[in-house]
């Protein structure tokens, strides 16, 4: 998930060079919440924190019992905390969400 948001950062004019990669935040928890699915296949929502700027994201993926092979399902990963103050330089863009502005690129007030 962090790597698919990392790449849409990378890609968007509006966020490339500006934004920071993100980083799994191995301190905090990693919420794992079975909702179920049919016997061969497993829906689970993720909710997970990146850094830098502890940005908590959720979105959901399923698990293959056959192939053992886990899928993204989500098309876009929802923020759970404010970051209007982290994601200055990216404010009007789509992906203002996933952005944490690299301070070599905007200051912070």
């Amino acid at each position: 998930m962090i790597a698919r948001i990392n790449s849409e950062l990378s890609a968007s004019n509006e966020t490339s060079g500006v934004c920071s990669k993100l980083t799994l935040n191995e301190t905090a928890d990693i919420i794992v919440e079975d909702y179920g699915g049919e016997q061969i296949e497993r829906i689970y929502k993720i909710t997970f924190s990146t850094i830098p700027g502890n940005a908590k994201f959720w979105g959901v993926v399923s698990y293959d019992l056959n192939t053992e092979k886990l899928k993204i399902i989500s098309s876009k990963f929802s923020r759970l905390n404010a970051y209007k103050d982290q994601a200055k330089c990216a404010e009007k863009s789509a992906l203002a969400s996933y952005c944490y502005c690299q301070k070599s690129n905007y200051l912070f007030f």
